[in-house]
């Protein structure tokens, strides 16, 4: 089935010039917020200062082993640098670009898709989770509403529904890793943001009349395809 022309250049895959989210005032927030941390740690010190000074060595000894530990646990040298996104997965994107047509688009989740449309040059589906101020797009109207469709993209067991929802948003080709379905997040509403890991059914995939396997390579984290949307 073809793509709604209204809807396919309504809905632009450039990511150029667009508003501030309208939710995203968080930034603002650190400098008062470092104003009264610092207020707040400066009482501590004095308060400790009353007492041994050692109280405040042993405290500040065991907040840094924690801070320690929580790194380590978290493979923080690794994710540092690739907030999460294997070398694997960007090694796909740069064969994304490598290996597709200007015209293509292609789906993954909402931090893979980033790092595909930064890798090449905007042409990954980026859904919005918050509403933008005077931006009259469907998608930005109704925030979520990407996050919703592909979360039943990648979870339906129906490659008719998942080639419908790809269509939809004039998407060419899908990506998933085993990473991604360990530790990915689609920030869909109907998954918590909070619990990571994509729900996919793979087996619709395999059905050639909707779909083929462009891409699949291995590494240290485990698989990686891209899924051509026929």
């Amino acid at each position: 089935s073809k793509v709604d022309p209204g809807l396919y250049n309504t809905l632009e895959w450039s990511t150029l010039g667009k508003p501030l989210e309208g939710f995203r005032f968080y930034c603002f927030l650190a400098q008062p917020l470092a104003i009264a941390i610092g207020v707040l740690v400066a009482d501590i010190s004095n308060v400790v200062e009353r007492y041994k000074r050692n109280v405040g060595i042993i405290a500040v000894a065991i907040l840094v082993l924690g801070l320690a530990w929580g790194l380590h646990d978290y493979n923080y040298d690794v994710k540092l640098q690739t907030s999460g996104i294997t070398p694997g997965e960007y090694a796909a994107a740069e064969w994304y670009k490598e290996n597709s047509d200007p015209s293509d688009r292609i789906i993954a989740d909402y931090y893979r898709a980033q790092m595909f449309g930064g890798v090449n040059g905007g042409r990954a589906l980026l859904g919005g989770m918050f509403p933008l101020r005077n931006v009259d797009y469907p998608y930005i109207l109704a925030p979520g509403q990407v996050q919703d469709d592909l979360y039943t993209l990648y979870k339906t067991e129906s490659p008719q529904e998942a080639s419908m929802l790809a269509k939809r948003y004039g998407a060419t080709h899908i990506f998933y890793s085993d990473n991604m379905v360990r530790y990915g997040n689609l920030l869909s509403y109907k998954k918590p943001a909070a619990e990571y890991g994509i729900d996919i059914n793979t087996e619709k995939f395999e059905n050639a009349e909707f779909f083929e396997y462009v891409y699949e390579e291995n590494s240290p984290y485990g698989k990686l395809y891209i899924v051509l949307v026929k």
